[in-house]
């Protein structure tokens, strides 16, 4: 007997070993999926968010600083000074007044052909100019 238990005791040891080693392969297996399921860590520098907004200002100066330059060069000083551009979307220049007289004027002035020769010369697609009073510092 004492060699039976000896001998099922070597099968046994063996399954162990097979069992352990399947276990062992097994939980590698586990830590390389870890490995790519994993989320990066963040990125808690400012440098990140500093280089957005400064790509944020470079892409508004592109789409809007041609249309700020027209803006200057075609309408009347006496009206620029009171309104600015204040953007684009969906091919509508916005732009904001600092008063309704100021707003009824510039609407005069885009009806009598400027709102044309702003879509003309703008490099983009400009279907009209929406006009709206707004409360801003002028400027000097």
């Amino acid at each position: 007997m004492l060699g039976a238990e000896s001998g099922g005791s070597l099968g046994t040891r063996g399954f162990a070993t097979e069992y352990d080693s399947r276990v062992a392969d097994a939980a590698t297996q586990i830590e390389q999926l870890r490995k790519y399921r994993r989320r990066p860590e963040r990125e808690v520098s400012i440098g990140r968010l500093v280089g957005s907004m400064a790509d944020d200002a470079r892409r508004t100066q592109r789409r809007l600083g041609s249309l700020i330059d027209l803006w200057s060069e075609l309408v009347p000083a006496e009206l620029e000074g009171h309104s600015r551009v204040v953007g684009v979307r969906g091919g509508v220049g916005h732009v904001q007044c600092d008063s309704a007289s100021t707003k009824y004027e510039l609407d005069r002035a885009l009806r009598q052909g400027l709102e044309q020769e702003l879509r003309r010369r703008y490099p983009s697609t400009l279907m009209k100019i929406r006009l709206s009073v707004a409360d801003f510092e002028r400027r000097s």
